[in-house]
């Protein structure tokens, strides 16, 4: 590979033959499925001899389905009824002898599928960027390199036609941002945020489940410089979701899901007391009284209140009537205080109360 040397190589992983193949031949097929209309199907690593000799990818028309072009135009709008398509990682770069690579594959294509002209078929080399080494391979076709749109360049128009897409440019324009994953920049980490803005946020979620899915197939290799490609999708993943609104990003979990890792008193933030309350059932009410001491306790601040009360309605009420209160509970106050004002006369508040201690005594016994 020029213009690396063979720590630089091993350390970025390499698509030559006799190295190890990364996942991101299989990514960018996935990609490209992902965009290709209804009326075309698509192949990975298409074996074009009995020898393991692949092109990287096959594209061809199927006349009995329809679809429209959505997205990724730099390749999409530019596919005929047979295409194959060379690609260079964003680890990796093209070199002299790519293009005659690619059309001897063309030709082993031709002959091991007959019943098409040469003329409906279009080769595509997707890298991150044209090289010199590339052009000058170019010229033993006696061909040169005509950029038609912004990272786009046609190749040849005899007997078939050719293109090259850079992926370092060509994501830049509108369509095309998803080849900014395959791009260099990408890669080393620089302009990611620029990279999130221009991609559509429901592509993300499908990009991780696809990276996951490569990384469980163990023919694979691990991606090159697997740990740093992780840490920025899982910055994709992150900045997506925070782009969220809040409604969304708890739709369909429970209410324990919602809740879970927070603290008890974080989870009672924000209510008042009286939602508080109103949230417990009756029997919680009473067991929480009788396990709160605090002068919080709902139970001690019902029968300070309705002592202040009763001390105003009849004021030669007797101390341990009052005191007769502290052996009542929350719901049982409740009651009283709201009838206080209606008892005619102390005795008949004493009688409520005697009531109420005959109920929590039964309560007992049963």
């Amino acid at each position: 590979m020029e213009g690396r040397d063979e720590d630089e190589q091993e350390e970025y992983g390499s698509s030559r033959k006799g190295k190890p193949q990364t996942a991101w031949h299989p990514l960018f097929a996935d990609v490209l499925s992902f965009f290709l209309p209804t009326d075309y199907r698509l192949l990975s690593e298409y074996q074009l001899t009995r020898e393991p000799q692949r092109v990287d990818i096959v594209i061809w028309e199927e006349k009995s389905r329809g679809g429209a072009f959505d997205g990724l135009p730099a390749l999409m709008e530019r596919l005929t009824k047979r295409n194959l398509i060379e690609f260079k990682s964003p680890v990796d770069q093209l070199e002299r002898m790519d293009y005659s690579r690619l059309a001897a594959y063309a030709l082993q294509y031709h002959v091991l599928e007959e019943g098409f002209r040469l003329e409906d078929l279009s080769l595509f080399v997707v890298a991150p960027s044209m090289t010199e080494s590339f052009q000058d391979g170019l010229k033993d076709w006696k061909q040169e390199a005509l950029e038609v749109d912004e990272g786009v360049y046609l190749l040849q128009t005899q007997p078939w036609t050719a293109w090259c897409i850079e992926s370092d440019v060509a994501w830049k324009e509108k369509g095309n941002e998803v080849l900014g994953l395959f791009s260099k920049n990408f890669v080393k980490g620089k302009k990611i945020v620029t990279v999130l803005e221009h991609l559509l946020p429901w592509l993300y979620p499908w990009l991780v489940q696809q990276l996951a899915k490569h990384r469980e197939r163990s023919r694979i290799m691990p991606l090159a410089r697997k740990e740093e490609f992780e840490r920025n999708m899982q910055q994709i993943l992150v900045e997506y979701l925070n782009s969220l609104p809040l409604e969304e990003r708890l739709q369909g979990l429970t209410p324990e899901e919602r809740l879970q890792g927070l603290a008890p008193e974080e989870r009672l933030q924000g209510l008042a007391p009286e939602e508080l309350i109103e949230c417990l059932e009756p029997e919680q009410r009473r067991a929480l009284s009788r396990r709160l001491g605090e002068p919080e306790g709902l139970d001690v601040y019902l029968r300070e209140t309705l002592s202040e009360l009763a001390q105003q309605r009849f004021p030669r009420i007797r101390q341990r009537t009052l005191t007769r209160l502290e052996g009542l509970s929350a719901h049982q106050l409740q009651e009283l205080l709201s009838q206080v004002l209606l008892f005619p006369n102390s005795q008949a508040f004493r009688h409520a109360i005697t009531k109420a201690e005959k109920k929590n005594k039964n309560d007992r016994e049963t």
